[in-house]
């Protein structure tokens, strides 16, 4: 006990010797368990935190696979069932408990008299009932919502 009591007054004499360099030190410090702290917390949810739905680790994603469109930079030969394809898979699968189709599509809107482009998901009328979301205010979708193409 006493060699680190020692060492803490050894310590503060040094840095009463260099109040520079220990103020330098102690910044250095600060900005290094700042950085460290931010990049954690995004990894952290993004990585760590499964999506805020229920049993995140039974979602499963089903692409159309179009071999003649390989671009050879990884899975980028993945793309979007059609509507069609999609209802489809909705009438014949049996493995699922749900399934759900989503794209996302550019849109416009005007906030404020300023317009500009945003992505949007356009979803079919159970995308919340699979993911077992419910809605913070007002509603979500109805099914007599996605009976009608376009709609």
């Amino acid at each position: 006990m006493t060699n680190i009591l020692q060492d803490v007054r050894y310590a503060l004499r040094g840095l009463r010797k260099s109040p520079g360099f220990a103020i330098i030190a102690v910044l250095t410090l600060a900005l290094g368990i700042g950085a460290n702290t931010a990049i954690f917390t995004v990894v952290n949810a993004v990585f760590f935190h499964p999506i805020p739905v229920r049993d995140p680790r039974n979602l499963v994603e089903i692409f159309t696979v179009d071999q003649r469109k390989f671009f050879g930079l990884g899975d980028n030969n993945n793309f979007p069932n059609s509507w069609p394809n999609a209802q489809d898979i909705q009438k014949r699968a049996q493995s699922f408990s749900g399934i759900t189709v989503y794209t996302f599509t550019p849109v416009s809107m005007t906030i404020n008299g300023q317009r500009d482009q945003y992505f949007a998901q356009l979803t079919s009328g159970n995308f919340f009932d699979v993911l077992d979301v419910h809605a913070a205010m007002c509603r979500t979708f109805r099914p007599e919502e996605d009976s009608e193409p376009g709609a």
